[in-house]
């Protein structure tokens, strides 16, 4: 049925490693642009091209990979990377925002490898959420922010990882530029060649080249509220004690601290990322106005979940 869709011009989610997607053929035009408006996306946000095999992106640049791409490609893929790669021929830049580069990947999700496989071309999919709100990770939150207007929702499991894909460049001089980091990190990528971690800088001001890294993203309906430890929670929770309020967090704390309209405490850095974006969809369920979030464990995934947290907090507005 998703293969159906696709091919007669329509928009559908369907469940990847990461999270949902919303997919429309890089062939169809109109449907990516149907993208774009349910979104409610920016027109200068870049969409990430998702391919069955390698041999497709020869349909898709007019430059070949780099020995360190290809050398990329097949240590990660298919999985939860990808690549801003040169040379985004015509047909490719509907996805790019008419960028020279296209961010692509391979997914390793069975669901999203049959789709692909299915209609034998390119899909377009971003994450499938509006524009701002937590991303997707079950078929239950693509319908919440999109209860009409798709041509199907595929069910299945998805959010292994909980959180998007990493995304990165490589420059000429062959270093490893990191844009949005994910569940493949610095480390698993460092034996590849030099590492350069651009997501620290911030967002860029100018047009983005990939996605994720320009525009706020992750964001609830309540405010989030980031603290490092017990002593920096109790500062900040020491007001508006009649708020809805909700925790997420992998310390122990003494009981009670208040009344919490949710509650759920992570005992891994894993766990965090796969359970952050479903939190923060509950806690938008329960209309929950104030969200305390304890800063992840200070390893590498825990620095990917803090990015997204930040975002998730308007840091930096």
């Amino acid at each position: 049925m998703g293969a159906e869709k696709l091919l007669a011009g329509q928009v559908l989610a369907f469940p990847t490693e990461t999270v949902y997607g919303l997919g429309a053929l890089l062939s169809a035009p109109v449907a990516i642009k149907e993208i774009y408006l349910l979104k409610k996306r920016p027109a200068d946000n870049p969409l990430i091209v998702h391919i069955a095999s390698p041999a497709q992106l020869d349909d898709l640049l007019t430059v070949k990979p780099s020995a360190l791409e290809r050398a990329l490609m097949q240590a990660f893929w298919p999985g939860a990377l990808t690549l801003i790669l040169a040379g985004a021929n015509e047909i490719a830049q509907r996805a790019s925002a008419s960028l020279p580069k296209l961010a692509v990947r391979m997914p390793a999700h069975k669901i999203a490898r049959e789709l692909l496989e299915a209609v034998g071309q390119p899909i377009a999919a971003p994450s499938a959420n509006l524009s701002g709100r937590p991303s997707a990770t079950s078929a239950e939150h693509v319908l919440q922010d999109f209860p009409v207007g798709l041509g199907a929702i595929l069910t299945g499991s998805s959010g292994d990882f909980g959180l998007e894909s990493t995304v990165i460049e490589c420059s000429a001089e062959n270093t490893i530029r990191i844009l949005r980091p994910g569940s493949i990190v610095a480390s698993d990528l460092a034996v590849f060649g030099p590492i350069e971690e651009i997501w620290l800088s911030g967002g860029s001001t100018s047009r983005p080249l990939s996605p994720g890294t320009k525009y706020k993203h992750y964001a609830p309906r309540g405010r989030v509220i980031l603290f490092l430890d017990f002593a920096e929670f109790k500062a900040a929770s020491r007001g508006d004690r009649e708020c809805k309020s909700a925790l997420l967090h992998h310390s122990s704390f003494p009981e009670p601290e208040r009344s919490w309209s949710l509650q759920k405490k992570v005992s891994s850095s894993a766990e965090y990322a796969k359970e952050l974006y479903g939190f923060l969809r509950s806690c938008d369920d329960l209309g929950v106005e104030l969200i305390f979030c304890e800063k992840p464990q200070g390893d590498e995934l825990g620095f990917a979940i803090l990015e997204r947290l930040s975002k998730a907090a308007r840091l930096g507005d």
